[in-house]
């Protein structure tokens, strides 16, 4: 486990920002008016991905009111858990390769996807 101090460190100078968005795990799909829920955020701008332990889940663009200036927190010492659970180590700038298996910014992307998956390609098939 990293000290407070070297955590700081490994943030210094970031440009990814994850205090920039949060993660919200919505599930996966299991009939059409899931996907289309889907197709919805997509609509708004709010991709979705498959995590890398195949979660199901929405990323958000909302920054943290506890940044400064630089993009540092100013309330580390006092920072709520999901923070203190992120680990630096861990993150999209220092670990290793994607954060995602898959990635869905477009509706095309999304419906593809399902179309070739047996798992959820029966999907589309009970659409309207």
């Amino acid at each position: 486990m990293l000290m407070a101090e070297e955590s700081k460190d490994l943030c210094s100078g970031c440009l990814v920002n994850c205090c920039e968005y949060i993660v919200i795990n919505i599930g996966e799909p299991e009939k059409y008016s899931d996907v289309d829920r889907m197709i919805w955020y997509i609509f708004h701008k709010i991709p979705i991905f498959i995590d890398t332990e195949d979660a199901w889940v929405i990323e958000i663009k909302a920054n943290c009111q506890h940044l400064d200036e630089k993009k540092r927190c100013r309330i580390y010492d006092h920072r709520p858990d999901v923070c203190r659970n992120h680990s630096p180590q861990d993150c999209e700038r220092h670990g290793d390769g994607e954060f995602y298996n898959h990635l869905f910014t477009t509706k095309d992307e999304l419906l593809d996807f399902i179309k070739k998956s047996p798992k959820y390609k029966h999907l589309i098939k009970d659409s309207k």
